[in-house]
């Protein structure tokens, strides 16, 4: 049931013509916060301002009780600003969080009412210059079958909670309760760039308790152990790792300056993620082909939609293919392994015994 304040309320009910807009937030994965309306001059709602905006229009929404993908979505205009081409084809709007609000301009006092929450689906640019977005609504998930695969290869993802590698834990916090075997980031050297800033350093929770109300001075000696509060860090060494760009032979190849990551044997980050922390691709993130130790090469599987300059700031991380050797000899992490790597495949299956 949708709720809404006593004046929308009336309004609605009053017969009256009715004086409704809707409005859009967009929350993207990069956290940037996007407010529209398709009013004809800008709302504002509580303590936000929805900005009237010809990037944004809806369609009917709709919902079916069989939790099948709704027949709803908006069209974005690729003249705006907030929304281009380039964009949406390096795929900065996927997955982003929405919630779709009705208001009345006329008193948007009487608050608003909430028609639909959810995340976005297919991002579709179009000849005429427009981008057709669909609106997946909350209840949509809960159409997907998942099960978990009897099969050699494990079925969790580097990085997760099944996984338990803290490929990136969070930074850590003021006056913060810590659990034995928390991880956390911490900038030791706040005068360099981007992940610089951690120098290949994280830190592990030794001993359980509530950190400082202000942050002491970490070691980043392996093993060196920091006093925090009532916490006592060990430090580690970090899986992803900071780099910056030689060159750029193509848009999917980059040569990484030798500043400590060429010391990662060939193949440590294929299958891997590559973020750019700083330059014209700020954000986005491609996963990693092949790496080359030699040459200091990283080789993406697909191109980035903006050039690749000398000095651009990345971060990368290991790649793991799933199998139970690499769970255990790469990430000594087997007692999480997540496959049964005794199946048998289907060769043994289709063997004809003795």
């Amino acid at each position: 049931m949708k709720s809404a304040s006593a004046g929308l309320a009336s309004h609605l009910s009053s017969g009256n013509p009715l004086t409704l807009a809707t409005c859009i937030e967009i929350t993207r994965r990069d956290g940037q916060v996007f407010r529209f309306t398709d009013h004809d001059r800008d709302l504002t709602v509580g303590r936000h301002t929805y900005l009237a905006s010809r990037a944004y229009a809806r369609d009917a929404v709709s919902a079916a009780s069989d939790m099948s993908v709704a027949e709803s979505e908006i069209v974005a205009l690729l003249d705006n600003a907030a929304i281009t081409a380039a964009d949406i084809r390096a795929g900065v709007w996927d997955g982003a969080r929405f919630r779709l609000l009705m208001v009345n301009w006329a008193d948007t006092s009487q608050g608003s009412i909430t028609l639909r929450t959810g995340w976005f689906g297919r991002v579709q640019p179009q000849d005429d210059g427009t981008a057709r977005v669909e609106l997946r609504g909350l209840a949509q998930a809960l159409q997907q079958q998942i099960v978990r695969v009897y099969a050699p290869g494990c079925d969790a993802d580097l990085g997760d909670a099944r996984c338990g590698i803290p490929v990136r834990p969070p930074l850590r916090a003021n006056s913060t309760a810590y659990a034995l075997g928390a991880f956390v980031r911490v900038e030791t050297a706040p005068s360099l760039t981007g992940s610089y800033r951690e120098e290949r350093r994280i830190c592990e929770c030794t001993t359980a308790g509530t950190s400082a109300a202000t942050p002491p001075s970490f070691t980043t000696t392996i093993g060196g152990t920091t006093t925090d509060g009532t916490v006592t860090w060990t430090t580690r060494a970090a899986w992803t790792q900071p780099a910056t760009v030689q060159s750029a032979p193509t848009r999917a190849s980059v040569v990484l300056q030798a500043d400590g990551i060429e010391a990662f044997a060939s193949g440590w980050f294929d299958g891997g993620l590559a973020t750019w922390e700083m330059g014209a691709n700020a954000g986005l993130t491609r996963e990693i082909n092949t790496w080359t130790q030699g040459t200091r090469t990283l080789a993406l599987f697909l191109s980035l939609p903006n050039a690749i300059a000398a000095g651009d700031v990345i971060r990368v991380q290991p790649g793991c293919d799933k199998r139970f050797e690499t769970c255990r000899d790469k990430f000594a992490n087997w007692v999480r392994f997540r496959g049964f790597e005794a199946v048998p495949g289907a060769q043994a299956a289709l063997e004809i015994g003795a």
